[in-house]
Order: C-alpha cells, then structure tokens, then sequence
C-alpha cells in the first residue's frame, strides 16, 4: 500500500491531466477521481505546508478564472457552478501542488 501511495504521489499531475483527458466532460466522476488521488498525495508524508498550498490552489485558480470568465476572456463548454466545472478547484490543488513539489527539487539541485 505504501509504494501504491508514493506512486501516486509522484504521478499525482500525470494522474490529474489524464482523469481530465477521459472524464471532464462526466463533473462528478472526474472530481470523485480527482479528490482521491488529491487525498492520496496530501496524506502521504503529509505537512501542512502541502495541504496550505493544495487549498491555496483549490481557492484562489478558480477564483481568479471566475473573475475572469465574468469578464468574457473565455469559458468553458460544460460549466457546473459560476461558470465554472465542479472539478476545476481539485485541478488547481493538484497544479499548486505540482509547482510545489518542482520548486522543492528545483531548490536541491542547486
């Protein structure tokens, strides 16, 4: 189980682009999948510097496509909620998580 959850872990944006790939257009299942390799991330070697900026992400990249929706810069074909997918806040997450973990092994290799 312990390798299952460091696999995931590392695979967690590969896993995010490909949930997205074959299921955006299902909300529901997408955001379920996505909410469970996001758990999955967050509770292995869990800090809470990870889970602040997983729910920094989930917050503010939604927030900041919503202004910028309402302002007609683009939208999406299949919104949920405020013009946006149900699943575009664990999207986010998973990003800031992504850039966090490249700045850390960015930071080690130089």
């Amino acid at each position: 189980m312990k390798i299952l959850c460091s696999l995931v872990d590392k695979m967690s944006s590969l896993l995010t682009l490909i949930i997205l790939i074959f299921f955006w257009q299902h909300s529901f299942l997408a955001t379920a999948l996505l909410v469970l390799v996001s758990a999955i991330a967050l509770a292995y070697r869990f800090n809470k510097v990870k889970l602040l900026i997983f729910l920094a992400g989930f917050v503010l990249g939604p927030l900041s496509e919503m202004v910028m929706i309402h302002f007609g810069a683009w939208h999406y074909s299949m919104p949920d909620f405020l013009g946006i997918p149900l699943w575009l806040p664990v999207t986010w997450g998973n990003a800031a998580l992504f850039f966090y973990k490249l700045t850390t092994k960015l930071q080690k290799m130089l």
